[in-house]
């Protein structure tokens, strides 16, 4: 992946060399410090897993990410990431590990010798990760979720909790960076999307690229506007949907886009800087806040604004942040119902 980004042109060949310097160290740790003993049961994998994502954790931190080559380079990882790195760590000792898509996350999965069916959170407790313990049941191909939760959101289309393995992860990547490559993707997005017009991530990258690249028809509005019917979560596609409503100068009809995932409390980073320019009051200023803590390098300022200059950032805490400037958003009382993380570094 990394060198595919170099030869893509999302990265430098400085970059991407720092990159595998990190990967190979990571690597290196794992084989001095995690072992794998017994007859590969699901303890003894769990064991395993363990050890590799703390250490993971102590290498990389979290932070929303999409590209490996740039965030591996600079030490920073998210569940996509994460799970890449963990299946590579699994493999080097004989260990039948996937990737598990989940609407905008990714968790990984492993199989013992006797198929029982292990799943992992990469991202918790600082990125070091834990076992899943949630009400999800398994079979030998498809994941079923009973209960809504802030990673699990239960959605049926494809590709969604199933077990794939590196070759789609690898041919799913390229799909899901062909926004930001300098090569030309939109012929790899729109022949994909042709093939497996049911897949939600290669259809939101499709929808996108064709925004992006000034292509959109009304044919696509159409297939778009058909998809959110069916799939009416999908806060990727309302966001393309919301962007396109913009484009034309239609921003009632944006607006009421993003009134949705606001209140649905699915609103994201691409959604909150969308919500930035269609609204220009006072809490514009939160909003921008938020955006630039995530487009920073964890700016000392803007942890400071937010309280949390003296903690370290993870995937708990981005949700609860988000929660709160949801809330400063919609006009609500942020203390009575989201509070601030304490853990002390």
């Amino acid at each position: 992946m990394v060198m595919y980004d170099l030869e893509h042109g999302i990265t430098s060949e400085q970059i991407a060399n720092k990159a595998l310097n990190n990967i190979n160290y990571y690597f290196a740790q794992i084989s001095n410090n995690c072992i794998l003993e017994g007859e590969q049961t699901s303890s003894d994998i769990i064991n395993y897993i363990s050890c590799a994502n703390k250490t993971l954790g102590e290498y990389f931190y979290y932070q929303p990410s999409q590209e490996t080559s740039n965030n591996y380079a600079n030490q920073r990882s998210d569940c996509d990431l994460n799970t890449y790195l963990l299946i590579d760590a699994m493999k080097k000792v004989g260990i039948d590990a996937y990737i598990i898509y989940a609407p905008n996350h990714a968790f990984l999965g492993a199989k013992s010798k006797n198929q029982e069916i292990i799943l992992w959170e990469t991202t918790t407790d600082k990125n070091k990760g834990e076992k899943i313990d949630t009400q999800i049941i398994t079979d030998a191909n498809k994941i079923i979720v009973d209960s809504l939760s802030s990673f699990y959101k239960k959605n049926d289309r494809i590709p969604y909790y199933r077990y794939y393995n590196t070759k789609y992860a690898f041919d799913l990547y390229k799909i899901l960076v062909s926004d930001i490559s300098n090569v030309d993707s939109l012929a790899l997005v729109e022949g994909s999307y042709l093939n497996d017009t049911e897949n939600a991530i290669i259809e939101n990258a499709y929808f996108e690229l064709r925004l992006q690249k000034n292509k959109f028809t009304d044919s696509d509005l159409e297939k778009l506007k058909k998809s959110l019917q069916k799939d009416i979560n999908n806060e990727n596609n309302r966001v393309l949907l919301a962007t396109f409503y913009e484009n034309h100068k239609m921003l009632d009809q944006a607006r009421e886009h993003i009134e949705i995932l606001l209140k649905s409390e699915r609103c994201g980073k691409d959604c909150i800087e969308l919500a930035i320019r269609l609204d220009s009051e006072g809490n514009s200023y939160f909003l921008q806040k938020y955006v630039q803590f995530h487009d920073s390098k964890l700016v000392t300022k803007v942890k400071q604004f937010f309280k949390l200059d003296k903690m370290e950032y993870t995937y708990k805490d981005y949700k609860n942040t988000r929660l709160k400037i949801l809330y400063l958003l919609t006009g609500s009382n942020i203390n009575k119902f989201v509070y601030f993380p304490t853990v002390i570094l």
